[in-house]
């Protein structure tokens, strides 16, 4: 859920850098990320939904690596973005409010 949430917010600014975008912009997408998330804490803590949802508790090592992999692995367009910033082919206030 996580990677899903990192995933969303890289195509939401598709062609803008995510540092260079306000996160608190769209409401819509804050909701539905707060929304996935308490999925996962209630998944993971509440019994009856953790045997609903067939979720399994994880040991605090594999949730680091798990929460780090979706982090970082769809952040590989980042350094495109700016990559065509840098080389002047995007304006790169194109998008800000």
């Amino acid at each position: 859920m996580v990677g899903h949430i990192v995933l969303a917010a890289h195509m939401r600014a598709e062609r803008q850098p995510l540092l260079r975008t306000n996160p608190f912009a769209n409401r819509a997408f804050l909701a539905w990320a707060a929304a996935a998330v308490a999925l996962v804490v209630l998944g993971s803590v509440v019994p009856f939904l953790e045997a609903r949802l067939h979720l399994a508790s994880l040991p605090l090592s594999v949730w680091l690596v798990a929460v780090g992999a979706a982090l970082v692995l769809p952040s590989w367009w980042e350094p495109w973005k700016w990559s065509r910033i840098y080389l002047g082919k995007v304006d790169s206030t194109a998008g800000a409010p």
